[in-house]
């Protein structure tokens, strides 16, 4: 599957959940891109409008027990610039055609900003951009560019989400500590996925848990998969400690995959509801 990023990915089946595995990018130049075909945007949120109503009807039965967070499991603005392209095509360009990379960055934004255009207007409220900026070792590219070319882009879609009444929230995976600042700055109202062990949730409670909701913590590789029900228990508490006090704490799973142990699942939830309540008392 080649999607309109240029995004390459292989369909993988995991225990009957099919799964686009990302391989590489299509759009190596600036003649790749410009060949590329477009997508119509009128298109696109006449399509995402029909596709969020269907996801309300699916839903009308417990709509008054859960909140829907609006996302584009596969589209950000971030990510499908640099998976468009590859990540060596992408930093190549960065120094030698900063205008293809703005280009590319205006289609992203454009287009995130259209399916979330139909989102609200069939009532959503919270919207999730899912696109990760860091991974284990820190930023994924060195942050000067972030503040060149993704800071405006993300105040862009945030400002027009505030306008709307909503609320913006940034998924990312890896090691963020250095950028809670350029988050803050992007104008987020919540971070979510704070990945164990990763990220130090006292050092991000303590910097910013005054700016942004946070949510996550609580880890899908072990804790959610595999874990006894006395680690999960463990693992909820501490999450508690270190970002419920003072309010602006959402506990979730760090991320989420087909391998989540529902029964886990059931054990967090189980858990914050008997130690999450206010008073904290642990």
């Amino acid at each position: 599957m080649t999607d309109i990023f240029g995004k390459r990915h292989k369909i993988r089946n995991i225990g009957g959940n099919p799964y686009p595995d990302y391989y590489g990018g299509y759009i190596k130049n600036r003649e790749d891109w410009e060949a590329y075909p477009k997508p119509d945007l009128k298109e696109e949120y006449r399509r995402a409008k029909k596709f969020y109503k269907g996801v309300l009807r699916k839903c009308r039965d417990i709509k008054d027990e859960i909140c829907i967070f609006a996302q584009n499991a596969l589209t950000s603005v971030f990510p499908p610039v640099w998976q468009g392209m590859g990540m060596t095509n992408f930093v190549r360009a960065l120094k030698n055609d900063p205008k293809l990379i703005e280009e590319r960055f205006r289609y992203t934004t454009d287009f995130v900003l259209t399916v979330f255009e139909a989102y609200s207007d069939c009532g959503a409220k919270i919207f999730l951009e899912g696109g990760d900026i860091a991974h284990s070792g820190g930023p994924m590219i060195n942050p000067k560019y972030f503040n060149e070319y993704l800071l405006p882009c993300y105040q862009e879609v945030a400002d027009t989400i505030h306008e709307w009444g909503g609320k913006y929230i940034l998924h990312t995976d890896g090691d963020i500590t250095s950028l809670l600042d350029f988050i803050v700055d992007s104008r987020f109202d919540g971070l979510q996925c704070l990945e164990p062990p990763l990220v130090d949730p006292y050092l991000v409670k303590k910097k910013v848990g005054d700016k942004l909701c946070l949510s996550g913590n609580i880890d899908t590789r072990h804790i959610l998969v595999k874990a006894q029900r006395n680690e999960v228990i463990q693992a909820v508490k501490e999450a508690i400690r270190a970002m419920g006090y003072g309010g602006g704490y959402m506990l979730s799973p760090a991320n989420f995959h087909p391998e989540i142990s529902v029964e886990r699942l059931k054990w967090m939830i189980e858990t914050t509801l008997e130690y999450g309540k206010y008073p904290l008392q642990i």
